[in-house]
């Protein structure tokens, strides 16, 4: 989190993103992670649907990845992205590994919504072509 909190205050203060152009892909794929991990708050009781959203927010921060690699002035937002892809992964690694709890759940699908939110602010204050 704190990583994450660095790049996007490293991000407004140097004017990086200022130079990279608003793009819909991104923020279309930061609004699908955030919608899918907030609702899924709500259904950490239910595993079954749950290891099917984490499996889910793998695949869309992966596909954020992988898009945004090779975007000129990008690198601080692609670390984020790698970042929120990280804690995906681990979200669905500990899932996998062991039994759960509701409150770890919720926290850890907040934790992304919250990242994912943090990161949306950021591109959306881009500049339009």
């Amino acid at each position: 989190m704190r990583i994450l909190i660095s790049i996007l205050a490293t991000l407004s203060l140097t004017g990086c993103w200022f130079t990279a152009h608003f793009d819909n892909v991104e923020y279309n794929g930061l609004t699908e992670i955030r919608y899918n991990a907030s609702i899924a708050i709500d259904k950490c009781d239910k595993p079954d649907q749950i290891v099917s959203i984490a499996a889910d927010l793998i695949s869309r921060s992966h596909y954020l990845v992988m898009y945004s690699e090779h975007l000129p002035y990008n690198d601080e937002t692609l670390a984020a992205y790698k970042k929120i892809e990280e804690e995906a992964k681990n979200f669905g690694k500990t899932l996998t590994d062991m039994k759960m709890s509701q409150f770890y759940c919720k926290s850890k699908l907040k934790n992304i919504s919250d990242d994912a939110e943090k990161i949306q602010k950021v591109v959306a204050k881009r500049k339009r072509s």
